[in-house]
């Protein structure tokens, strides 16, 4: 596949899978949605999203940003695993404002989630493994909660509380 799945403003896409593009995995205008999709091995960002898009449920893997959004969108609850393969790349990327990024995993990338620009809201992930877990810009909404790592566990007691009672909390592990 050379150009993978690319999609003009309002179009959605659901439960497909893209592997081994040259471009971008899947790209979306203005208003996309994209859900339940699977993309492994591109050379440009795994997703790439237009203002006002939804990305959720997706697993996304070794392309350059697992996921790029810029202005208005939400992206929730996706899997990014070792993005920055194909050069220096994030898991989740945000390039605009107005975005909210919610209970996303990204593990072993260049960085878990970077955001560009202020006006954001970054609440309920985790991100491990990174060189860089997060590079957020200041003016965004967003508290990390470095949580504390147990030890042995067996039976029905123990463990260590993740450091925060707050709901919203993104953690580093």
């Amino acid at each position: 596949n050379t150009g993978g799945i690319n999609a003009d403003f309002g179009c959605t896409i659901t439960n497909c899978s893209v592997r081994e593009s040259t471009l971008n995995g899947i790209s979306v205008g203005t208003a996309g949605t994209i859900t339940n999709c699977s993309l492994q091995n591109n050379l440009g960002d795994g997703i790439n999203a237009g203002s006002g898009s939804t990305i959720t449920n997706c697993s996304v893997s070794v392309s350059l940003d697992g996921i790029e959004v810029s202005s208005d969108c939400t992206v929730r609850g996706n899997t990014c695993t070792f993005n920055g393969a194909q050069g220096d790349g994030s898991g989740i990327h945000v390039t605009g404002t107005n975005n909210r990024i919610e209970g996303n995993s990204c593990t072993n990338a260049d960085r878990g989630i970077g955001v560009d620009a202020a006006g954001n809201i970054i609440i309920r992930n985790t991100c491990s493994g990174n060189t860089l877990n997060w590079n957020v810009v200041a003016g965004n909404v967003i508290l990390v909660v470095n949580a504390t790592t147990a030890g042995v566990v067996s039976g029905n007691t123990g463990g260590t509380a993740p450091g925060s009672t707050d709901p919203s909390v993104n953690f580093t592990y």
